[in-house]
């Protein structure tokens, strides 16, 4: 397989453990995650709408995110962030909702997104054994390179069409395990070429070690490489979707809902959590301005998430971010908020 040479550059992984992943490993007893049952939520922001089921998080806030640049090789524009709070795995800094991003015209625009765009229609034109491609459009960027990827479909939402699938970005060979998960991705375009749909949640896998192996048994050869991941892809493939945590045929659902018509007009906010419990607060203070003189609007519980402007403001010597929580706003120090972990 061609995509892995680069990887395979790089590895040093014990064999003998990697075979032990993919070939009967099972679950450690107590660490497969139940799936809750739930029923069926709707969700919009800006002419975004989806439904999710309520066992993949407690909520999920909409809100437009900031343009950024991506190492240098260009701008990510501003876009349409769906944030999944208290999702049903732990999510450990892994790459958790949905985003829409803006596509200018179907021949033009930011390059970063519409190359992915124009690999994706390509697909969607000319409809190819999925499995058979070397690598899959993806979006957000990624510092990584795709491992592999499994399960592919052809898929439409309410007002376009894409595709989903399983993958594994990696920067060198490694062994898959559910410390590193696994990602079930749809990528998709809007029927009229104006938007792109991106949608990635990581999942438990419960044939996978729960943590990368600590022992290496020597370099891992690119024959070698090449037979374990065959091994793996087969066998995601085999196993149910139902066994899958969260199940695939709910996140499938998920994708098949969206209905997206973004006017990307909004200002733009970050998603940030409250950290106050790091210095001893059991939560951070909103107050109606930038001043702990100010009028004290409610206490804001530790974990919480709040949507906040992108620019702190000054305020008694220190720095304050203008955020909104529940409907509510008000300024809170920039010292007991970080930037969110499960927005995309």
């Amino acid at each position: 397989m061609k995509r892995h040479a680069a990887l395979f550059a790089s590895a040093t992984l014990g064999l003998l453990a990697s075979f032990v992943g993919v070939h009967g490993h099972p679950a450690l007893a107590g660490n497969w995650p139940a799936q809750r049952t739930g029923y069926v939520k709707p969700v919009s922001f800006d002419n975004v709408s989806f439904s999710y089921g309520s066992s993949l998080a407690a909520a999920v806030i909409g809100h437009q995110a900031p343009a950024y640049d991506f190492l240098g090789a260009g701008t990510v524009p501003s876009h349409i962030e769906f944030m999944f709070n208290g999702y049903i795995l732990p999510r450990d800094n892994h790459l958790v909702g949905v985003a829409v991003y803006p596509l200018q015209s179907p021949t033009g625009g930011n390059t970063i997104i519409q190359d992915q765009a124009n690999r994706l229609r390509s697909l969607l034109r000319q409809r190819p054994v999925l499995s058979a491609q070397r690598d899959l459009p993806y979006l957000p960027p990624i510092e990584a390179a795709e491992m592999f990827h499994a399960k592919e479909a052809y898929v439409n939402f309410q007002n376009g069409a894409g595709i989903s699938y399983l993958t594994y970005f990696t920067q060198a060979a490694a062994t898959v395990t559910n410390a590193m998960p696994v990602v079930y991705t749809f990528q998709g375009l809007t029927n009229d070429g104006k938007a792109y749909v991106s949608i990635q949640f990581p999942l438990f896998v419960p044939f996978l070690p729960n943590a990368a192996p600590s022992q290496s048994a020597g370099s891992l050869d690119a024959a070698h490489f090449d037979a374990y991941v065959r091994a793996l892809v087969a066998r995601l493939n085999r196993l149910p979707d139902d066994q899958y945590v969260p199940h695939l045929t709910y996140l499938g659902t998920l994708a098949r809902s969206v209905d997206a018509m973004p006017t990307f007009s909004g200002p733009p906010t970050v998603i940030l959590d409250v950290v106050a419990g790091s210095q001893g607060y059991t939560g951070a203070n909103l107050r109606a301005q930038p001043s702990k003189q100010s009028a004290l609007l409610t206490l804001i519980p530790n974990a919480a998430s709040v949507l906040a402007d992108p620019q702190t403001v000054r305020g008694d010597g220190a720095s304050w971010y203008r955020v909104t929580y529940k409907g509510q706003s008000g300024y809170v120090l920039a010292s007991l908020l970080r930037i969110s972990e499960c927005a995309c």
